[in-house]
Formats: structure tokens, C-alpha cells, sequence
């Protein structure tokens, strides 16, 4: 038997069905990337949040170290304060007792 038309060769995708997996490797390729992408961002932004938390560990030690210089400085401030009265007060007391005694 012999055919009148010529064979022609019947290609193993149509043009369809090239464009949908086109179409379907670009997306997952993009989907792909855009997961990649977010992994890299979590992962600085895990860095980050440890350098921040380390970060306020040291600000927290510092600021346990400014209030005890401050307790400190307060506490010297407070004796300097009765030293000044008790001087002041036994400088009345003598300056009292000098007056008791008469001008020639």
C-alpha cells in the first residue's frame, strides 16, 4: 500500500505543550530562587539577632556596673553631707562656747 501524501515527522511536544513547560520551569525555577533568597535572609537574620542579644548581655553587664558606681558615688555624697553638718555643728559649738568666755 502506498500513501499519496508524504510522512511527516510528528514532533514529541506540540507547540502547547512546549510552552506550558516553559512556562511551568520558569515558575518553578523563580519559586526556587524566591525560597533560596528567604533561606539566606533568615539566616542573616538569625545572625543578627545573636549579635543583638550578645550585644545587650554586654549592655546589661554595663549597666549593672554604672549603678553600683552610682550607689558607690551616692553613698560618699551622703558622708560627705553629715561630715559638712557634724564640722558646722562643732564649729558652732566652739564658736559657742568662745563666746561664753569675756573681751578684756
Amino acid at each position: 500500500m502506498y500513501s499519496f501524501i508524504e510522512v511527516k515527522k510528528k514532533p514529541l511536544f506540540a507547540e502547547d505543550t512546549k510552552l506550558w513547560l516553559l512556562f511551568i520551569s520558569a515558575v518553578s525555577g523563580l519559586m526556587v530562587a524566591f525560597s533560596l533568597s528567604i533561606a539566606i535572609q533568615a539566616y542573616f537574620y538569625m545572625n543578627d539577632t545573636k549579635q543583638l542579644k550578645e550585644e545587650l548581655i554586654k549592655n546589661k553587664q554595663q549597666v549593672e556596673e554604672f549603678n553600683k558606681k552610682i550607689a558607690f558615688i551616692e553613698k560618699e555624697q551622703n558622708l560627705y553631707t553629715n561630715i559638712n553638718i557634724n564640722n558646722a555643728l562643732l564649729k558652732d559649738g566652739v564658736k559657742n562656747l568662745l563666746d561664753l568666755i569675756p573681751d578684756p
